[in-house]
């Protein structure tokens, strides 16, 4: 458990100078609350790291790898700074889900804290699609979401629904999966 905390704040650590450039990561927030949201975009970046969509929906090296974002709060805001970063060979678009003319173009789903009376039915928008499904809302990823963040202790963790992420087309890394209360049938809650 102790490498397992240790390989994520590496992670994170690692990357935050990429998702923030010239910044050094003690010096990144004006307050808690600030530096907490970007921590949670650097996540999210890794959560996209560590996962494997099926060839058909990336394609090849050079082409974007998109990001989408429903509804509103300020971790969407910290989200769309995540635009033109690379991941795996691939440029990351940021665009809102109202922009998209379906929500299965999107490789990766942040779904905001303003959604929460329909994340339900954005989900099932992109059930069984090769989609990444984010979100802070509590019960997300027992709920058909694959990866949920919630806070712990002070601390930033997160659930992953590998069910769901299968059923998907995704591979998650065994990496990524050693980090994460995993939920569902495979983690057995």
């Amino acid at each position: 458990m102790r490498q397992s905390r240790s390989l994520l704040v590496y992670l994170c650590l690692c990357l935050l100078p990429y998702v923030v450039p010239g910044v050094i990561p003690a010096a990144v927030a004006q307050d808690s609350a600030e530096e907490e949201r970007l921590l949670k975009a650097v996540f999210i970046y890794n959560f996209a790291k560590f996962t494997r969509w099926p060839e058909s929906v990336v394609g090849g090296e050079g082409g974007s790898l998109t990001l989408c974002t429903a509804g509103k709060d300020e971790l969407a805001g910290e989200v769309a700074r995540l635009s033109g970063k690379m991941i795996k060979g691939h440029s990351v678009t940021v665009k809102s889900l109202k922009d998209v003319p379906s929500p299965e173009m999107c490789q990766v789903l942040y779904i905001a804290s303003s959604e929460s009376r329909h994340y339900r039915d954005i989900v099932a928008s992109v059930s069984n699609k090769s989609v990444l499904t984010v979100s802070e809302l509590p019960g997300f990823a027992r709920s058909g979401g694959i990866i949920e963040l919630y806070r712990e202790r002070d601390r930033i963790r997160f659930k992953i629904n590998l069910s769901v992420a299968r059923e998907a087309g995704l591979a998650i890394s065994s990496r990524l999966l050693s980090l994460a209360e995993v939920v569902g049938p495979e983690g057995g809650q």
